[in-house]
């Protein structure tokens, strides 16, 4: 195993051999490009976890410069540290990091960074991307790969790590829709607060929206969202016709199943238990997954609506493409030109819908989640009594466990016998999704002659 910090900025990492100094990142960044196995383990950064970062080596790199002097041959630099990590810690939101540096290896020809034997750099934008990955691969490859000669480095201690995703003997885990609202009753709210619930089918899924969805590390979306909202747009105007606020065409993507950094969550407890149980119905591990249902408290003040100001600007951070969302948000102050062209461009979308807003954003609301409610605009909203969680930029996930959400959980086993409780307080597809194409499949299964039968 191998840390991989890279960085656009090495100011903070210019020290002699053999001293330390600390630097930091966003908690966001963390574990990117990072594989699903290797990210389920250590996505919480909890006293096991540290442990077992800083028994690995670790690189620090310089984001890739790319030379094309020498035409048609192109090729990548960066500068390469090998430190050791001696304390991590979270704070605000980022992760402080402090190290010994035990070779500068000065600035390195990678470009033969796809020759690492297993999964190094694992796609185009990783090399040019802030950010904190563990991969599975051995240092003294990755050095012998670039030409340079490793420190001789002992082998890390054996540490058990605490797998976060884990199902633990003593967690109880509902079999049924009586245990599961006995459950549900001890998470009762409070004066000036909310619950709200989202059901997962298996435990080990992210709370993340379809946005931000990644395979083998790599995101799938979130870097072409504004081209993904424009061709939809484009596509289909009709439909969006009416739809004043973008949070309005965000909520009817999301309906659609367009990716979008939204969030479904429900009031209602039963909703979120029917979801956990259908969703990966007549497959042949289904009795054998266990799922969850989320519980969200939040204060109902925190509560918005989709013409809350606070919404419109982070629904409007998806008119932006992936290069003006970093120097708005990411990039350091004082503001420059890009910066300031990124921040007038959202002020334009956001004074579209609302003529009258003041310049008055603050960078760090552009990062929070916060819960909103959309407008009714079907049926299925109305069923569902649905909300939406909906994610800034650069969002810490909840499962970090350091995001601004208080989040629990209720394991759920024997899914197909709750979904049959469900049926009968009336919780099933054709009123979850109402519709007459979901009737149809209520009517036909209804009715459907059992072949084992002998009539």
């Amino acid at each position: 195993m191998l840390n991989l910090i890279m960085s656009s900025n090495d100011e903070p990492w210019q020290v002699p051999e053999g001293h330390s100094a600390t630097a930091s990142m966003d908690l966001s960044r963390y574990l990117e490009y990072t594989n699903d196995n290797i990210y389920k383990d250590f996505i919480k950064l909890t006293s096991d976890v540290i442990e077992k970062l800083k028994s690995f080596p670790c690189l620090l790199m310089t984001e890739f410069d790319k030379d094309n002097s020498n035409k048609p041959v192109i090729k990548f630099f960066s500068h390469v540290r090998l430190v050791k990590l001696t304390s991590i810690a979270v704070e605000d939101q980022r992760v402080n990091y402090t190290f010994e540096l035990l070779q500068d290896y000065g600035k390195v020809d990678v470009s033969d960074f796809d020759e690492v034997p297993g999964e190094f750099i694992i796609h185009y934008y990783e090399m040019s991307r802030t950010h904190w990955a563990i991969k599975d691969i051995n240092l003294n490859s990755v050095l012998t790969t670039f030409g340079l000669t490793p420190l001789p480095v002992p082998p890390p201690p054996i540490i058990t790590v605490d797998n976060a995703n884990a199902i633990h003997s003593e967690n109880i885990c509902v079999d049924s829709v009586v245990s599961f609202l006995e459950e549900v009753n001890k998470f009762k709210p409070v004066d000036g607060t909310e619950l709200f619930y989202r059901g997962h089918s298996d435990i080990i899924y992210k709370l993340e929206p379809s946005l931000f969805r990644t395979e083998k590390g790599v995101p799938l979306y979130v870097n072409n969202e504004k081209n993904m909202i424009n061709d939809m747009v484009t596509a289909h105007p009709s439909e969006f016709y009416h739809d004043d606020f973008m949070a309005d065409k965000l909520v009817r993507m999301q309906h659609y199943r367009l990716p979008t950094r939204l969030l479904d969550v429900t009031a209602n407890p039963l909703v979120a238990l029917y979801f956990c149980c259908s969703e990966k119905m007549g497959t042949e591990t289904e009795d054998e997954t266990i799922g969850d249902v989320k519980i969200f408290t939040v204060n109902s003040n925190d509560v918005k609506f989709y013409n809350s100001d606070t919404v419109s600007c982070i629904a409007n951070i998806s008119q932006l493409n992936a290069e003006e969302k970093e120097y708005l948000i990411n990039e350091p102050a004082p503001l420059n030109s890009k910066k300031e062209k990124a921040r007038k461009r959202l002020l334009h979308f956001i004074r579209a819908e609302k003529p009258y807003f003041e310049d008055a954003m603050k960078i760090e609301h552009l990062r929070s989640i916060l819960f909103f409610r959309g407008r009714v605009a079907n049926s299925r909203i109305s069923s569902q009594s649905g909300a939406f969680l909906l994610f800034g930029h650069d969002a810490v996930l909840p499962d970090t466990g350091y995001s601004n959400l208080n989040v629990k959980s209720i394991s759920v086993c024997n899914k197909k016998e709750i979904l049959k409780q469900l049926e009968l307080l009336n919780i099933k597809a054709s009123t979850i999704y109402p519709g007459i194409e979901e009737t149809a499949k209520e009517i036909a299964k209804k009715f459907k002659s059992d072949v084992n039968v002998i009539k």
